[in-house]
């Protein structure tokens, strides 16, 4: 017994090393940074661990689908720096998920991974099912020309590539800078509807058109829908968070209290909720969004 149990205990650890290595491999090299050190070894979490890296943070990560991450930070004689965190995410929807609830419309370029955002202090990109945050102090523009070779270094390393969650690649020519939901922390972020998970989706879409607010939640069946819409209605209307509910030909209709309209409305496994203040506003993106 005493035996086997010490197997185990040896497989679990040379498994759990065998995913670190994996992910220092990918973290720039001495003879590749020319001038920089890393400043301490090099930090591993995986699974719920990571809290004691993103304090307070960490829980959308979960949500989305986290693995693992290494941290490393590095520093040149002259006392510049970077940080740079590889976050392996349980597939490449995962990863799209958290770029996409991070980047705050902020101009996406196709250098480097499969897409990229940055900023004079940081880097972020995504390739296949990685995640990938390099951030320095400095505000120089010669850092951030420098930042940005670096985060080529490490998209040359992952060999692999990511295609787009299928909902957002549906909508990707209508919906620019949509943020992919995989739960109720990441929509109760943009949207508070109800502090309990009311809608319970298998995946969503939020993005905005013309001053218009469009979520799109996916259900696994036409039934599960029907019936989740009807629990949702049934919750709305009796929230005191909105006022004005309403019947319509499609679903229903209500207010919040910042005197914006919001409609809903379902067809075969989706539930459309769309929030405006200018009622054509709103109908013309329906239109074009539910055509």
């Amino acid at each position: 017994m005493n035996q086997t149990f010490t197997y185990i205990l040896l497989f679990l650890s040379m498994t759990l090393f065998a995913q670190e290595d994996h992910l220092l491999k990918l973290l720039p090299s001495a003879e590749e940074l020319q001038g920089y050190e890393m400043k301490n070894e090099p930090e591993y979490y995986q699974g719920d661990d990571l809290f004691y890296l993103i304090n307070g943070g960490a829980d959308i990560y979960m949500e989305y689908g986290f693995k693992d991450v290494i941290s490393a930070s590095y520093e040149d004689e002259k006392g510049g720096g970077f940080k740079a965190e590889i976050y392996q995410m349980l597939n490449d929807s995962a990863a799209y998920g958290i770029f996409s609830f991070n980047r705050n419309e902020k101009t996406i370029y196709h250098d480097i991974g499969d897409e990229s955002i940055r900023q004079d202090d940081f880097v972020i990109f995504i390739k296949g099912y990685y995640y990938v945050v390099l951030t320095t102090q400095s505000n120089q523009e010669v850092q951030h020309i420098d930042l940005l070779k670096k985060a080529k270094m490490i998209s040359a390393k992952i060999k692999v590539s990511g295609s787009l969650p299928a909902l957002v690649a549906e909508y990707d020519q209508l919906a620019l800078n949509a943020i992919y939901l995989r739960g109720n922390l990441a929509l109760s972020n943009i949207y508070l509807f109800d502090f309990t998970d009311i809608f319970q989706f298998t995946d969503g879409l939020y993005f905005k058109r013309n001053d218009v607010s469009v979520f799109i939640f996916n259900y696994p069946s036409t039934e599960a829908c029907e019936l989740r819409f009807q629990k949702v209605k049934n919750s709305l209307q009796s929230s005191t968070r909105f006022l004005d509910f309403e019947e319509t030909e499609t679903g229903f209709s209500l207010a919040d209290k910042k005197s914006q309209i919001i409609e809903f409305t379902s067809r075969n496994n989706r539930i459309y909720v769309f929030i405006g203040e200018n009622k054509l506003d709103m109908e013309s993106q329906e239109k074009i969004i539910l055509e």
